[in-house]
């Protein structure tokens, strides 16, 4: 919502989602389905190695979102701050 045209608010969305990525950091959704997928495709991987999976990604998820939205809400008080 920081940027008013659709197209920047795009950039925004695959800036973002690029850097996740090629951070390597797993999404909790998308890694679901790759772990469910893996559980039944993969005899050496079980259901409990999926739970792991999913249980650090969403924990991962809940830390980095809760950190990046705080620098933006930051970043856009300190912005729109009169002093």
């Amino acid at each position: 919502m920081a940027v008013t045209s659709n197209s920047a608010q795009i950039l925004c969305i695959f800036t973002v989602t690029f850097l996740i990525g090629l951070g390597g950091l797993h999404h909790s959704i998308a890694g679901s389905v790759e772990a469910l997928i893996a559980v039944f495709l993969l005899s050496k991987y079980t259901i409990l190695h999926s739970i792991k999976f999913v249980s650090t990604a969403v924990a991962g998820n809940l830390i980095g979102g809760s950190v990046f939205v705080a620098v933006l809400n930051y970043a856009h008080i300190r912005k729109t701050q009169t002093l």
